[in-house]
Formats: C-alpha cells, structure tokens, sequence
C-alpha cells in the first residue's frame, strides 16, 4: 500500500501536526531517517529534527518531509516518532491485507464494512435493484434511521426507505463507474456527507455501490483510503481497476500460504497469474540483515524488475518478523529451470539477503507447504530444504501432510520411473541401503552379477540425482523409505 501526507497526519494527531501538504497522492512507499550523504528517495518519507534539515536552525522538532510535502510535529523525540510511522504504516498494510481477503468470505461486502469500522463511518453497500445487503452493525437503533433499524432486525430493506431512495440524489450518482463522490442524500437528515465506491464485474458494468455516511465533510486521509476499499469491492465482483491486479495477487498469495486452501482463492491465483495446476514453483522466505521493514519496500521493487515472472511480496505479520516472499516458476523438466533458479540464488548472494527456499513443488494447493519448507530451511540457517529435509521427516511438530512433503524427492522419481519403464531401482536402492552399501551381499540379494549392480547404481546416481557417497543423502534416503509405510 502506497500511502499519502494525510494519512500520517492522521495518525500522528497528537503530536499536534502543522502541516504544509500540496500533494494528494498516495506516493509514499516507505521512511527512512534524515541523512547528509544520500539523495534523497522521492518515493520515501523522511524524518528528522528541524535543525537536520535547516541548517543554522535551533529548533529541534520533528519534520516529516516527503518531496515539497512537510509536516512539523511539536515533539523532539525522534525515535518515538518514528516507532509511531512504522506502526501506521504496518496498520494500514495490515487492514488492506483483510480487505483484499475478503473476497472468500460468505458475504464479503459486509466483510469489507466489518474491516473499516475503526477508519470510515456508518457504511452501507447497495446492489443495483437498490437491495442493501450489508451495512455497518456497530450502531444501535436510532442512531441512524430507519433503513439500519429495518435492515438489523430482518435482514432486509423497509418499502418506505425503498421509494424515498428511488427519488433521491443518491441515484444521479449510480453512472459513476470508477468515480468516488461527494453527493447529498435528503433522506439521512444526520448524516448530509455521502462517499460512493462504485464495484463492476468483468465486462465494466455496474453491480452494486459501496457508501460511507458522515456528519462532517470528508477528511483528506479518509479520501486517500478509498482505493484498497475499491480494489476489494472489484475483486468481489471478479474484476480489476487497471494497475491493481499486483496487490489483489499479493493478497491472495498471502492468503494460499496462510493455509487458506479454499477452491476460490485457489482458482483466483491461477487466474490472476496465468498457470496452470500442471505450474511449478519454489517458494523462496527472503531476510536481509540490514533492513528494516520500511526499507523492505525498495527490496522489492528491484527483485521484481530483475525477476519480472516471479511474485514477491512483503509478510508484516506481526506474530513474526518481517520477511519477503518469493515464488518463483520454473520449467519441467527440472533440468530446464535450473538456470533461471541459478541467477535466483546467485542474485540472493549478491543482494547479501539471508534465505531458505523449498521444494519444487505443482499447484496453488501446496504453497502453504512450500512456505513451510522455505521457513525450516531459513530456521536452520540452510539455502535449500533438502539440507534439513531429514530432520523434518523424522520430526513429530509437522502435520503429516507436511512430513509427507519432507521425503527425499528422488523417491517419487524413482517410483514413477519404475512404473514407466517397468525397472526396479527403488527396490535395488532399498536393498542396497538396507545391506549399508555392501555390492557382494546386494548382488546376491538381487540375483545379480555384482558388476550389474555397479552399473546400475551409477545410471541410478545419473538419472535421479542421488549421492550415495554422501552420509547425509543416504540417511535421508533410508529415512524416507523407512517413513513411506508410515505417513
């Protein structure tokens, strides 16, 4: 979420703002202190003591300066300014996060409304027959009029409201597809200050209609909060406003690896990034040891320009700590993604970002395993999670579907190649660890010359990826057949 000069002027209301704000746009893409040696960031916020910025200057209050944009707080507790910018901008990234969620939700309108109770006012979203479907349900009755009162004790809209709507201004203003305005609705004597959001489905026609009630006139943050609002209102209604589609993907993503396995949000992330359920990906959990979240933003930004098929997104969770997702396609057969994979990994060294990334793995329905894995193998200070696979798999914290994803990957390979070309190298493989690498004894086993099973083991090696020279690589190997009869 981009955010503007009003909304930090909102939130820092009590340090008493003055404020010099010429830009209504939402540009603002993160903060960062004052300093003398960088140029500075157009698309960041800067904070610093007034004689930080002005020279000769005695004063010591805190200035937020945004391009030409300043705001002078009557404070010179600097970190604690900043502490309160971090955490606006974690609220509000927080609350476009559960409005783009709702779009699964059995009523997402009131969904929507139920997740701006603390930033709009009484809200109410209208369907173009005029039916009012959800409405803000933290106001008794009286406090608004009759159309609440009627609409909590039944669940529907009074005959009375319906034709006073019908005759009001309120509807010179349903034409508006993308336009949010200020209009006067005679019929709601308190509240004189209306803002519509208007929501289209796929061919641009209008569905239905968001709207905010006020006493007063709008405040400018209010305005600068109605895209998120308009982004969830389109996404219900299976559309996009151009130049959306980024964050609504985001969100769901967010969403899928939060185990959120519902067909709908599954189906939404196939649409809006074009696979397939036969589409790989690896899901990658990024840290960089020098940033803040703040700082997370410009991160970003680069990692997508250099990997533009990729999704990468911030986690503000605030269970944990922040981190950046990554998904990253790749071909099939495997060997035909290992060199975008490569520059991946190579570009995450240069970068200097601590990560952990999982396994190679089909579909939408398995990311919130990917992220799992991704997240072990960061915990574990390795790169991939085949090097703490083992220790997943044997493990009893994980969920069995989890486990399940931990077993050495040449075990289906192998498997599904058996099956094919109707070979038996898994039971050779078996066989061979079971007898701890002994050639004489496995041969005799197999019924096999011994140089056949030396030829074989090599082709095995060739074929599936498998070290038999490696300790590691054999136990995990034995453990995972060992857990196949029991997962």
């Amino acid at each position: 979420m981009k955010f503007s000069m009003f909304i930090f002027e909102h939130y820092l209301k009590k340090y008493e703002p003055v404020s010099v704000i010429k830009s209504e746009e939402s540009t603002i893409v993160g903060v960062k202190l004052f300093s003398y040696d960088k140029m500075p960031d157009p698309d960041y916020l800067y904070i610093g003591h007034n004689n930080d910025f002005f020279y000769g200057s005695e004063s010591r209050e805190v200035l937020l300066v945004h391009r030409k944009d300043v705001i002078s707080l009557s404070t010179s507790e600097l970190e604690d300014v900043f502490n309160d910018v971090i955490e606006c901008i974690a609220f509000y990234n927080s609350w476009e996060q559960k409005l783009l969620s709702t779009y699964n939700s059995p009523n997402p309108e009131q969904a929507i409304i139920d997740a701006c109770a603390d930033i709009f006012g009484p809200m109410f979203f209208t369907t173009m027959s005029l039916q009012i479907t959800a409405l803000s349900k933290q106001y008794p009755h009286g406090s608004i009029n009759r159309n609440w009162d009627d609409f909590l004790d039944t669940g529907t809209l009074s005959i009375e409201r319906f034709s006073k709507m019908k005759d009001s201004y309120f509807m010179l203003n349903h034409n508006k597809i993308w336009e949010c305005g200020v209009f006067y609705e005679e019929n709601v004597e308190k509240y004189p200050y209306s803002l519509m959001v208007s929501q289209v489905n796929l061919s641009g026609k209008l569905t239905g209609q968001m709207t905010i009630i006020s006493e007063e006139p709008f405040e400018e943050y209010q305005k600068q909060l109605v895209p998120p609002l308009k982004q969830a209102l389109c996404l219900v209604s299976n559309t996009l406003i151009e130049g959306d589609r980024s964050s609504i993907v985001r969100s769901v993503f967010l969403d899928l690896i939060g185990g959120n396995k519902k067909e709908v949000a599954i189906q939404k992330f196939y649409d809006l990034m074009g696979w397939t359920k036969a589409q790989r990906c690896i899901v990658a959990v990024l840290k960089h040891p020098n940033s803040l979240i703040v700082s997370y933003g410009y991160d970003v930004d680069l990692l997508r320009k250099e990997f533009p098929g990729a999704l990468f997104c911030v986690n503000d969770d605030r269970n944990k700590e922040h981190e950046i997702l990554c998904a990253l396609p790749v071909s099939y057969p495997p060997e035909t993604g290992q060199g975008e994979q490569s520059r991946f990994f190579d570009f995450m060294e240069r970068m200097e970002f601590r990560y952990g990334s999982s396994y190679t793995l089909e579909g939408a329905e398995n990311l919130d395993i990917q992220y799992q894995q991704a997240s072990a193998a960061l915990r574990a200070s390795v790169k991939q999670f085949y090097k703490c696979a083992m220790y997943e798999l044997l493990g009893f914290d994980g969920s069995p579907a989890y486990r399940k994803s931990a077993v050495h990957p040449a075990i289906s390979r192998l498997r599904e190649y058996d099956e094919r070309k109707n070979t038996d190298y898994y039971h050779m493989m078996t066989v061979y660890l079971h007898n701890e690498r002994d050639r004489v004894k496995t041969a005799d086993d197999l019924y096999i010359h011994k140089n056949t099973l030396v030829y074989r083991l090599k082709k095995m090696e060739q074929l599936f990826g498998i070290d038999f020279e490696n300790p590691y690589d054999r136990e995990y190997l034995l453990a995972s057949i060992i857990c196949m009869n029991t997962l």
